[in-house]
């Protein structure tokens, strides 16, 4: 461009040297400068002119393609809609939590601030209280220090000779608790935090106590079974491993149980939260507590159930266990969980029921019978559609099970109580005495016959 306007003038200037060269006057030599430069310029405007191209019709847009697009309009609207409430919803949490995370940092601040005062105040007190040392020379520390040590030696002399030598004392055997059934309605049980003596891993530089919070998800059904009677549970969990645990609020935003406290006092109590939910008991909260597992067969476990739960309930009322059955038509096995001891003996007593349906524990004034039974006689035992023996049963409170009928003696088990079972036989042999013979008509005896043996 630059290039075509120094030609342009160039040009004019070339058109103004050739009038002037020709004599021509000078103004009229400028002005045929000017007009030729103004030519050039006119025709290039001219050729530069850009003609206008048609434009391409409009593409019509069909119903089905307007709806489209409004619906995905209307899509991407809602979706922003709805990040931006999630967005809003996170927010908010955050906000909470650090809220509270602050709360709670500024409650021990607090508390700390008050244990350091509570401690220079008694230590004031002390020194204002503490009277003034006597200063010792070296040679009466020494004869103090002599003595001192004589004394103590006349001590446990005195001690040994007598037989009083102090022994360690054994520690309290801890009352075992047992399991108890999970509550049915949670709630939020405030438990102090426990006391525990700060270890090196525990401390941070400078002497401040290191601490750390453990978020556990549990499902609220098993919120009753982590606090125990009373709280008893969760009370003993934050004294045995020195934290502090916070269930969430009904209804609140924190749907997890804050655990706070050492690195290693968390862990403990996560573990016996996790055993609590899993077993419903912990090392923590049942020590001795061990589960053991007894195969019974689906059919047969009513036998150790008993009519509406007795025998269920006797083994773990006296033996104080907890007995878990799985789902009915479960292959799963029966667990008995309580203290080692007891356990063996439940196991026992179930395995007593499966043999010979009755046990020590549960049938305790219980004894077996066996009456033999004539394979004649076993019908006037059963009667007619079992009516005989199912009077029998419920008259003398006893049990009865027919064993092989094959033979020519069926063996018949009592199970009941001593008098019972002694009342039952008592009946049975009655039921069992064979008839009387039919008398034989006096016609067909031998005397009528020896007489009409006379006549012929």
């Amino acid at each position: 461009m630059a290039q075509q306007n120094l030609a342009f003038v160039g040009l004019a200037v070339a058109a103004g040297v050739g009038a002037k060269a020709a004599e021509l006057p000078t103004p009229f030599a400028g002005f045929l400068a000017v007009a030729a430069l103004g030519v050039c310029m006119g025709v290039k405007n001219l050729l530069n002119v850009e003609v206008p191209k048609p434009q391409p019709k409009a593409k019509k847009i069909s119903k089905k393609e307007k709806r489209a697009a409004a619906a995905a309009a209307a899509a991407d609207l809602e979706d922003e809609e709805t990040e931006k409430e999630d967005a809003a919803k996170v927010a908010k949490q955050l906000k909470k939590r650090e809220k509270e995370r602050a709360r709670k940092e500024a409650k021990r601040a607090a508390a700390k601030a008050a244990a350091a005062a509570e401690a220079e105040k008694k230590t004031v007190v002390k020194e204002e209280t503490k009277e003034p040392e006597k200063k010792l020379t070296k040679e009466e520390a020494a004869k103090a220090k002599k003595k001192k040590q004589k004394e103590k030696a006349k001590a446990k002399k005195a001690a040994l000779k007598a037989g009083l030598e102090e022994k360690p004392a054994a520690p309290a055997k801890k009352e075992k608790a047992a399991p108890t059934e999970p509550a049915d309605i949670w709630e939020e049980v405030k438990v102090k935090k426990g006391k525990k003596k700060a270890e090196p891993e525990d401390m941070m530089a400078g002497g401040a106590k290191a601490e750390h919070d453990e978020m556990v998800y549990v499902e609220r059904k098993h919120f009753g079974t982590i606090i125990g009677p009373g709280g008893s549970y969760l009370r003993a969990i934050t004294e045995a491993t020195g934290t502090s645990i916070e269930l969430p609020k009904e209804g609140g935003m924190r749907p997890e149980i804050v655990i706070s406290g050492s690195v290693q006092g968390c862990a403990l109590a996560k573990s016996a939260i996790a055993q609590l939910v899993a077993k419903g008991y912990s090392n923590l909260t049942h020590a001795g507590t061990v589960d053991r597992k007894i195969a019974i067969p689906d059919k047969k476990r009513g036998i150790v159930i008993g009519s509406r739960g007795a025998n269920l309930k006797a083994l773990q009322q006296k033996l104080n266990v907890k007995i878990d059955f799985p789902e009915k038509g479960s292959e799963e096995d029966v667990t008995v969980v309580g203290d080692d001891k007891d356990v063996q003996q439940c196991l026992a007593a179930i395995k007593q029921l499966l043999e010979q349906g009755f046990s020590e524990i549960t049938h305790a004034n219980f004894i077996k019978a066996d009456v033999e039974v004539h394979r004649d006689m076993l019908k006037n035992l059963i009667g007619p559609g079992g009516e005989v023996i199912k009077a029998l049963q419920a008259t003398h409170r006893v049990q009865l099970s027919l064993g092989d009928k094959s033979g020519e003696v069926t063996i018949v088990t009592i199970l009941g109580e001593a008098q019972d079972v002694a009342e039952c036989r008592v009946q049975m042999a009655q039921l069992l005495v064979p008839p009387e013979p039919t008398p034989i008509p006096e016609e067909w005896t031998q005397a009528a016959s020896l007489q009409y043996v006379d006549v012929w």
